[in-house]
């Protein structure tokens, strides 16, 4: 199987297009990626051993009333099992040509 057609049956870039079709504008499209990435990180064996607990920044429950919801740079926020906090920012962006993902 050639790269090209690798590309074009990878499983990640099937759901990051599915997020694209179903996001409204740019922003949306951000929101879905970032649910997708708190989804991997609570799920993947690596992260669940490490964090306790992970959300959307917009649902942290510490974030200080006076911290906007939205478009801070912090996208998920994480508690590792050790009590520490992890900001974490995450893109979702358009593969340049010939680059797989777009994650």
């Amino acid at each position: 199987m050639d790269d090209i057609t690798e590309q074009q049956n990878n499983p990640l870039d099937a759901v990051l297009d599915d997020l694209r079709s179903r996001s409204i504008d740019e922003l949306h499209q951000g929101k879905l990626f970032e649910r997708l990435i708190v989804q991997y990180l609570k799920t993947d064996p690596f992260y669940t051993n490490t964090l306790a607990e992970v959300w959307p920044w917009a649902e942290w429950p510490q974030r200080p009333a006076d911290w906007k919801a939205d478009n801070t740079g912090i996208d998920p926020v994480a508690q590792t099992h050790e009590g520490t906090f992890w900001a974490i920012q995450c893109k979702f962006y358009f593969a340049a040509e010939g680059e797989s993902g777009g994650a």
